[in-house]
């Protein structure tokens, strides 16, 4: 007796199965994909046709959203590789223009949303600049007329202005080595292993990244601390996934820190969940204004960006 193997699906939610594997294995593959990565514009198209239908039909598809939550977070953190990997198409823009997509499909609108988030960081950063300006001109006054200047520390400071600035540079390769000659200048702190962890794992060094984290964890005062902090960097390259989980974690353990609240605000708001990031802006405020009054500033201040911004980013009613 012969036996016949059927490459058809055999459930209904096999074919949503099958898109979802080949969406994912070309996300996982960006990296040179060139013109072929327009293929994955289609296909979370045909997904998200797929997913409603089949939830319109009453299926659980609770394993299938699950990785579809994954797969959107990995698009959403990698936008910016996408989008130019997309340029070997045409551009987004154009390839945009060929469909005329709805505006609920995003993953056709990550140019504009990677724009939008530029634009707002960089106001962010010349607002944080100029009070760092200040608070800058009393630490040089500080170290250099009332105390000798450590050179330690003027070595970590030069190499973190210098990584910060390839941060927004995008040329995060870069900033690894200077995170690590940190580590070896000041191995005591924690803040150059966070820092060099998140930038090795956002650079595909994964065993890198996993040294440094551990070291990082040890030197940290608690668990909640490590959180806060790696949170921070991960929303300063735009990782803003592993950002909300860092944060929400932080905020679990240490529900009275306005410093996790604020990371938490970031990272939600990178990820365009606004009203979540507005409550979440509105606790850091709060539970900072009678213990920080620096970090008060910073968190109403971004919180007064964003509730600014949202007219705009808000489509009109019709």
């Amino acid at each position: 007796m012969k036996f016949v193997v059927r490459d058809t699906p055999q459930t209904p939610a096999d074919a949503l199965r099958q898109l979802l594997s080949e969406a994912e294995k070309l996300a996982a593959n960006l990296p040179g994909a060139g013109a072929s990565a327009a293929r994955l514009l289609t296909l979370l198209d045909e997904i998200d046709a797929e997913h409603r239908r089949l939830k319109e039909l009453g299926i659980d598809l609770r394993p299938e959203e699950t990785r579809l939550e994954s797969l959107h977070a990995s698009l959403r953190q990698r936008k910016a590789r996408f989008v130019r990997e997309l340029r070997a198409a045409g551009g987004l823009a154009a390839l945009r223009a060929q469909r005329t997509p709805p505006g609920e499909a995003w993953w056709w609108f990550l140019d504009e949303e990677l724009a939008q988030e530029r634009r707002r960081q960089l106001r962010r950063l010349g607002l944080l600049a100029g009070i760092a300006a200040g608070v800058l001109i009393i630490a040089v006054v500080v170290m250099y007329v009332i105390a000798r200047p450590d050179p330690v520390v003027l070595a970590t400071s030069r190499n973190l202005h210098r990584a910060q600035e390839y941060i927004l540079q995008g040329k995060l390769s870069e900033a690894v080595p200077l995170m690590e000659e940190n580590t070896r200048l000041d191995p005591q702190n924690p803040e150059w292993y966070i820092r060099l962890g998140v930038l090795a794992e956002v650079t595909g060094n994964a065993a890198k990244a996993q040294e440094a984290f551990s070291r990082g964890r040890e030197l940290s005062t608690d668990e909640a601390a490590f959180l806060t902090e790696r949170a921070q960097y991960y929303n300063e390259v735009n990782a803003f996934a592993p950002a909300l989980a860092d944060a929400s974690e932080a905020v679990r353990l240490r529900p009275d820190s306005a410093m996790a609240y604020l990371m938490l605000g970031r990272a939600l708001a990178g990820l365009r969940r606004y009203p979540e990031a507005i409550a979440a802006y509105e606790q850091a405020v709060a539970l900072a204004e009678n213990t920080d009054q620096t970090l008060y500033v910073m968190a109403k201040v971004e919180l007064g960006y964003l509730l600014q911004s949202l007219p705009a980013l808000t489509p009109a009613a019709p």
